[in-house]
């Protein structure tokens, strides 16, 4: 085992606020000790934290890995329903560590990209869920809805069905609203503090920059504690809703990519540096930053990061178009990218120069 001394660049309170870094020291697999000296402007942090994505271990699935993710730097990230509460609890490996919530759907998004129809829960099915939810309470979050698949029959079905089942279990409901039939109202209705809404900036039907009703109710939700995802994906972000409800005081409460195996590395989305370089571009402080993707999913989870980890973010000089599912695009004169990423001791990543002592 060896110490690594990192000294400079710029690390964060818990509350997001920058400041100077002054130096960390990691007891890591490397045999040898090391001094990193980082530039005044490369961003330090923990860990990163992927508050929405999709990660599977199996062959051909729709997820991606855990390698892939701690790759860029996540080190921890909640799978939003890639698994049903019908299947078996996956085995992962330590790092990054998985949250979940599971698909109302039995076997989640295993058939994607064809939605089964969802026609109910019987009461045997019911009683299922609720074990299954009770057997895992530390790493299972909550349930997960997917509106906006088939028809305004199937979304208020779903709606009903999982918030009657989250709050009989006493967990949080996460609902995809990209897409949906029913109106802002309908769903904020539904919802209880601590649920949370993903795709929040999706300009496809049930965009919830509609009209100012929409927009009314939105705000409402937020002031009852409801939580705002990104969840961006390839085909839930717009820059015109974005700039619309961000006109309106609506900014995201966690900053999440809903990656997958279809998405990863690919524009718009590539990864969750990637997304934090294009949300900068487009006016978020790096505050905001912060508590989207380290102190908000802490918050939420009640989780911590791991021992001896720090992922070190350097800004690129380089024009970069960052755009959206319709097209649009926001051009930058740079973006930010992992040089540094050790996770419990095991370096990931190394770009950086160094000296040994």
């Amino acid at each position: 085992m060896g110490i690594w001394r990192i000294h400079g660049g710029t690390a964060f309170d818990q509350h997001g606020h920058p400041g100077g870094h002054q130096g960390t020291d990691l007891t890591v697999t490397d045999p040898s000790n090391r001094v990193i000296s980082l530039r005044d402007n490369d961003m330090v942090f923990p860990g990163l934290i992927d508050f929405h994505a999709h990660v599977d271990k199996s062959s051909g699935s729709l997820g991606v890995s855990q390698g892939q993710l701690i790759s860029s730097g996540v080190m921890m990230v909640g799978d939003a329903g890639t698994r049903g509460w019908g299947q078996g609890a996956q085995q992962w490996h330590a790092l990054p560590i998985i949250k979940e919530w599971l698909s109302i759907i039995p076997d989640g998004l295993a058939q994607y990209p064809i939605v089964p129809y969802f026609r109910g829960l019987t009461e045997e099915q019911g009683v299922q869920i609720t074990e299954r939810m009770n057997s895992q309470r530390e790493r299972v979050v909550g349930l997960k809805i997917r509106l906006g698949q088939h028809d305004f029959t199937e979304d208020r079905r779903l709606l009903e069905t999982g918030s009657t089942f989250a709050q009989s279990c006493k967990v949080p409901l996460m609902v995809h609203i990209t897409g949906t039939f029913l109106t802002a109202e309908e769903i904020f209705e539904s919802l209880r503090a601590g649920d949370v809404l993903t795709h929040v900036f999706h300009g496809r039907m049930g965009s919830l920059d509609r009209d100012r009703r929409s927009v009314s109710s939105l705000i409402a939700s937020v002031d009852s504690g409801v939580i705002l995802d990104i969840g961006h994906g390839a085909r839930h972000f717009s820059w015109s809703v974005f700039h619309r409800l961000r006109a309106e005081g609506i900014l995201p409460d966690t900053i999440s990519t809903d990656v997958t195996q279809l998405t990863w590395r690919k524009t718009p989305l590539y990864d969750l540096p990637f997304l934090c370089s294009k949300l900068l571009a487009a006016g978020l402080s790096w505050g905001d930053i912060y508590r989207g993707i380290v102190t908000n999913p802490l918050r939420y989870f009640s989780e911590s990061l791991p021992n001896d980890s720090i992922v070190v973010l350097r800004y690129w000089p380089r024009r970069v178009g960052f755009p959206d599912a319709e097209g649009q695009v926001v051009v930058a004169d740079g973006m930010w990218r992992p040089v540094l990423v050790v996770a419990s001791g095991h370096v990931i990543k190394n770009f950086l120069s160094h000296s040994e002592v």
